[in-house]
């Protein structure tokens, strides 16, 4: 049968895409009566979701009726095919040269909400590094590659921001201040990158920039440990400078 807007097969997918977003929003066992609270869905429709995800191994039960959660089978295929997406492979060169050139992580993310998602990562070779992996999400005010993406906003979409998402401490450096972590953004405007000097992670140093690719706004940030990060910063952000250059005079990504 082919399936239409509103027919019964789509729904049903639309459903188990609910079922696995609510585990992504929860990040706890949920049973079949929670599942269905938190889609809004009959218990009966939950039952015979679950029990498909569970047949196909990507659900198990915990005992003593604990409830239900995802196995690690959703994680591996989400990255085997993250690892070949095409965008990344058209600008995995590049992100390569960046860390090679600079030997300091490489990392690529976007926007989702109010946090950054890692979408690549190209670690450091150095033994001390910043260690991250694909799939890590950050809160958007810490990071570089987060606040890159957040300087995207007006100011009443940043005071929406700060009303759903009240600025945390992630480190003791986290600027925790809206007026000046907005000051911050319209200065990165003008200077066309921005950093995060121990903002997200203790005793790192980072530097982003945005990048346009195929119509979505990326960032691209590299990163390293703070002492040798800033004894090299001119560099690391002349690296980074040219490598998105570099990409644009390509057309991988637009101006």
């Amino acid at each position: 049968m082919q399936a239409t807007e509103t027919g019964g097969s789509v729904k049903a997918a639309a459903r188990a895409l609910d079922v696995i977003e609510a585990f992504a929003r929860t990040t706890a066992p949920l049973s079949l009566s929670e599942l269905a609270a938190q889609i809004g869905a009959p218990l009966s429709t939950c039952h015979g979701i679950a029990r498909t995800l569970q047949a196909r191994g990507y659900l198990y039960a915990l005992e003593k009726k604990r409830g239900l959660y995802p196995t690690r089978r959703l994680y591996e295929v989400a990255v085997g095919m993250a690892l070949h997406d095409p965008l990344l492979e058209r600008l995995r060169p590049a992100l390569t040269e960046l860390r090679d050139r600079t030997g300091e992580t490489v990392v690529l993310a976007r926007r989702e909400g109010d946090e950054v998602v890692y979408l690549d990562v190209l670690e450091s070779p150095q033994t001390i590094r910043y260690a991250t992996r694909p799939g890590e999400r950050k809160p958007i005010h810490s990071s570089s590659l987060g606040k890159a993406l957040l300087s995207l906003d007006d100011r009443a979409a940043f005071d929406g921001f700060l009303r759903r998402s009240p600025l945390r401490a992630v480190t003791p450096h986290t600027i925790v201040d809206g007026e000046a972590l907005w000051r911050q953004l319209q200065e990165s405007r003008t200077l066309g990158y921005i950093t995060s000097r121990a903002e997200n992670v203790t005793d790192v140093t980072a530097i982003a920039m945005l990048v346009n690719v195929g119509g979505e706004t990326l960032a691209l940030a590299s990163a390293g440990p703070i002492a040798r990060y800033e004894a090299k910063f001119e560099e690391n952000l002349a690296a980074l400078r040219s490598t998105v250059e570099g990409l644009r005079q390509t057309g991988i990504v637009s101006p």
